[in-house]
C-alpha cells in the first residue's frame, strides 16, 4: 500500500484536472452538436466517443505500470515498424476522398499516420537520451530532422495533410 501512496505522490495533478476538463467539454460538444432536440437519448457520437475516452485512459494506465525504458529501447522497432506500415499504404491501402491514408477490412479501419506520429515521437525521445549523441549537436540535429521528415513525406505521399 506505501507504494500505492508513493506514486500519488508523483501525479501531476493540475495535469489531470485539466484533462478531465478537456474531456467534459469535448464530450459536451459533441453531444449538443449531434443530439436532435425531440431525441431524449444520448448521441450515438457521444457515446462512441465515451467508449473511445474509456478505452484510451485504460491503455494509459496501463502503459504508466511499464518501465519507461522498455518504450526507448523499443522506440526503433515501433518507428520501423510505422514507417513500413506507411510504405505499405501506399500500395494497398484505402482510397477514401482522394486519399489513401487508411487500412480497411471489414472488422476494422487503421491509420498508420496516427501509429507515426507516437513512434517518431518516442524514437526523437530515445535519440535525445542517447548520451553519445548530446555532445553533436549538428549529428543530433541532422539525425532529428531525418526521424522527423521521413514519415512526413510519406504521409504527404498519401494526399491527406491532415
Amino acid at each position: 500500500m506505501r507504494r500505492n501512496t508513493q506514486a500519488l505522490k508523483y501525479i501531476d495533478w493540475s495535469l489531470v484536472f485539466s484533462f478531465i476538463a478537456l474531456v467534459i467539454v469535448g464530450l459536451l460538444a459533441i453531444y449538443s452538436t449531434t443530439t436532435q432536440v425531440d431525441s431524449s437519448s444520448i448521441s450515438s457520437y457521444a457515446f462512441k466517443q465515451l467508449i473511445w475516452i474509456i478505452v484510451a485512459v485504460t491503455i494509459a494506465l496501463l502503459s504508466s505500470l511499464v518501465d519507461f525504458r522498455f518504450f526507448i529501447s523499443s522506440s526503433f522497432l515501433l518507428y520501423a515498424a510505422a514507417v513500413l506500415s506507411l510504405l505499405i499504404l501506399l500500395f494497398i491501402g484505402y482510397n477514401s476522398r482522394g486519399a489513401v491514408s487508411w487500412f480497411k477490412t471489414d472488422f476494422f479501419s487503421f491509420q498508420p499516420s496516427e501509429l507515426a506520429k507516437w513512434a517518431t515521437c518516442l524514437m526523437l525521445a530515445s535519440l535525445m537520451s542517447n548520451k553519445a549523441i548530446q555532445k553533436k549537436p549538428l549529428k543530433k540535429f541532422g539525425l532529428s530532422f531525418l526521424i522527423i521528415l521521413l514519415p512526413i513525406v510519406l504521409i504527404i505521399l498519401q494526399g491527406d495533410w491532415g
